[in-house]
């Protein structure tokens, strides 16, 4: 059995495609979905329609919860131009769901805890605190001990950053996929780490 463990598809329907043919060619059987699945790019229905069909566990995202409570302009605190572009966008991918859409992102969990091959995973967006924290490369043991202190995962998995990296936690790892749909600094196939 293979894992494949993906994040941040951002609405990318050709980048989700690409992943899953990626994923397929080298012998995934199972998926988890970190979140910030549909929101932010051209194509939020027929993503989120081809992720329903994968059945897998799928975590909630900050992005996926805009598609729920998009952002408007008027309660932004920035009036600045991209703080209009990001609440036109919001506003736009929330009108292009159904309703039985939206209640597929409603099911969406904050975090899960799983068991895959014999290793305990613990699978979150930011982190299992809060969908917005950002865990990176560099930070520190004793923040991540915060979010992590009242569980006990052998793998804790997490998006959010679109930056791919593995770190040791003690005696664990904690990895990041990268972001499928919308990465920013990686040049190589992002958003897919496969555990065999």
């Amino acid at each position: 059995m293979k894992l494949a463990i993906f994040s941040d598809v951002h609405g990318n329907l050709t980048a989700f495609n690409a992943f899953l043919e990626d994923a397929k060619a080298q012998g995934a059987t199972d998926y988890i979905c970190l979140g910030d699945h549909g929101n932010f790019g051209p194509e939020p229905a027929a993503c989120l329609e081809k992720l329903e069909a994968l059945d897998c566990p799928v975590i909630l995202g900050n992005s996926d919860q805009r598609l729920l409570t998009p952002r408007t302009v008027d309660e932004a605190q920035d009036k600045s131009e991209d703080a209009r572009l990001f609440a036109d966008i919001d506003q736009w991918c929330a009108a292009q769901l159904s309703k039985e859409q939206k209640g597929f992102v409603e099911s969406f969990a904050p975090y899960l805890e799983l068991e895959f091959s014999g290793l305990n995973l613990l699978a979150y967006h930011g982190s299992p605190k809060s969908f917005d924290d950002p865990i990176r490369p560099e930070t520190d043991r004793e923040t991540l001990s915060a979010y992590f202190g009242d569980f006990g995962a052998d793998l804790y998995l997490g998006g959010h950053t679109h930056v791919q990296f593995v770190k040791r936690y003690f005696d664990r790892r904690v990895m990041n996929p990268g972001s499928v749909g919308l990465p920013f600094f990686s040049m190589r196939t992002a958003g897919t780490l496969i555990l065999r």
